[in-house]
Parts: structure tokens; C-alpha cells; sequence
């Protein structure tokens, strides 16, 4: 095996990676709770359904990023990251869409699971390329 080669197999395999998933994921915890508390004595329902589908969208993103502060130099959990980030600002946008053009009280509560199904797809279709890359 040549020394390049298993550099760039060291630098792929990810290092505490259930340790970074549980920080990721309690970061989230308490920003969820955070927010939970701090939105709920306000009767805008515009704004109460943005912050449920930022606060649904973004786990899986801030387990992303416990996972990354554990592995800056992976390229793949780089990527990985790009493309969560990347359907969180369209699920933000989507949102804000669906805000402006449905009455209240009438929002779809399925928008979140609706993102986490195209970002999965998307991920599973690209995941073979981003390994060839790296």
C-alpha cells in the first residue's frame, strides 16, 4: 500500500464520530429549547411556523457539525455539510414562500419532512461521487 494512499484512507475515516453526533445533537437540544421557550408567548403564527421548520430542519445539520469539530480535515463530512447548509437555507426560503402565499393558520407541517426526504435523495444520489473525489 502506498503511504499517500493510506493518508488519504486516515484523513476519510472519521474520529469520534458518536461523540460528535451527541454534542451536535444537544447543541441542537438546547437551542430547541431555547427558542421553544422564548416563541411560545407569541401569537404570530407566521413567525411560530418559521422557527418549527428551522428548528426541525437543523438537527441533522447541528449533528453534521459535531460531527465536523471533531473532523475538520475529512473532505467528505466538508461536503456533507455543504449540501445539509445548503437545504437548510431552502427550507428557510421555502417557508418564507409558503408564508406569503397560504393564509394562516392553513401552513403545511409536512414542509419539514418534505426537505428531509430531498436532502436524503440527494445525498444518497451524490455520496459515491464525493467519496471518488476525495
Amino acid at each position: 500500500m502506498n503511504p499517500n494512499e493510506n493518508e488519504q484512507e486516515n484523513k476519510i475515516r472519521l474520529k469520534n464520530k458518536s461523540v460528535g453526533a451527541i454534542v451536535g445533537f444537544f447543541i441542537w437540544l438546547i437551542l430547541y429549547i431555547i427558542i421553544g421557550f422564548s416563541v411560545s408567548s407569541i401569537s404570530n403564527h407566521a413567525f411560530n411556523y418559521l422557527l418549527y421548520v428551522i428548528s426541525v430542519i437543523s438537527c441533522s445539520t447541528f449533528v453534521l457539525i459535531g460531527i465536523y469539530l471533531f473532523n475538520k480535515e475529512n473532505p467528505i463530512v466538508k461536503e456533507l455539510l455543504k449540501i445539509d447548509i445548503g437545504f437548510l437555507l431552502v427550507g428557510i426560503i421555502c417557508a418564507v414562500i409558503e408564508i406569503t402565499l397560504h393564509q394562516s393558520y392553513n401552513y403545511d407541517r409536512n414542509l419539514p419532512l418534505i426537505i428531509y426526504v430531498v436532502r436524503l435523495i440527494t445525498i444518497y444520489m451524490t455520496i459515491d461521487k464525493i467519496i471518488e473525489m476525495k
